[in-house]
């Protein structure tokens, strides 16, 4: 299959006990199954998107293609709450989560540290120590999320901000690493002022090896809005355009 596909029927046949999805991984697919399936190769990808229970708690599910009876015009009226971010701040419920994998070993995220950065790429830097605390070598990512404070645009509950996989661990070994958050990835975009801002207020920032698993570490206070860069409001809309939002 070429993206997410309906588990549901998992849940109504108990005798299957696993279920193995493959992707579109190229000529080199069937070698790379093979590696992973034998234990060759210990697996350490994460999902990039968002697997629903079923299809109607996709929020465009009603509308897209021709369920809406119409095929000719789609409107993306998501806005920015685009896979898990819709899923995450709407509390709708997935089957699998974003930044989702599993591994034939197990890590811990340990002694983790924030300190600011000097540069505008280099915002806040965080720090952690992973340890593979399992009997198998492999690789872990570290994902770290922003919340973002509430205030005149709309946000997603969380936002990923910043991620990296460390080296091969071997069993018991642990190594540090750092992720820098530039400023950019916590701003959002305010049309009436064609800028990307930083509104003031809190910014909780959280880590974890998938959104799911991400804890509230640190935060961060800002006194007042920031602009960080103007643009220009290009294409204006051509049809009226009522994109999701949250309710107050």
């Amino acid at each position: 299959a070429g993206g997410q596909v309906d588990l549901s029927f998992m849940d109504e046949f108990s005798n299957i006990k696993a279920l193995l999805v493959i992707v579109q991984p190229g000529m080199e697919g069937g070698n790379a199954f093979a590696d992973v399936i034998s234990g060759k190769v210990n697996p350490s990808g994460k999902l990039v998107d968002s697997w629903a229970y079923k299809y109607e708690d996709y929020p465009s599910a009603a509308t897209f293609s021709h369920n809406n009876g119409n095929v000719e015009k789609e409107f993306y009226e998501e806005g920015l709450y685009v896979g898990y971010r819709y899923f995450d701040t709407f509390g709708v419920p997935v089957r699998y989560g974003f930044g989702y994998g599993l591994s034939y070993t197990s890590f811990e995220i340990q002694n983790a540290e924030m300190e600011k950065g000097q540069t505008a790429d280099s915002l806040l830097k965080v720090s952690v120590c992973v340890k593979n605390t399992g009997d198998t070598a492999g690789k872990e990512v570290v994902q770290v999320y922003a919340s973002l404070p509430g205030g005149s645009m709309e946000k997603e509950a969380h936002r990923l901000v910043a991620y990296g996989k460390t080296e091969l661990l071997q069993p018991g070994e642990t190594k540090s690493m750092t992720l820098e958050i530039p400023a950019g990835r916590l701003t959002s975009y305010d049309e009436k002022k064609a800028a990307w801002v930083l509104e003031k207020g809190f910014y909780g920032i959280s880590v974890g090896n998938s959104l799911e698993s991400a804890k509230l570490t640190f935060g961060m206070k800002l006194d007042q809005d920031a602009v960080l860069e103007k643009g220009k409001n290009l294409f204006p809309l051509k049809d009226e355009l009522k994109e999701l939002e949250q309710t107050a």
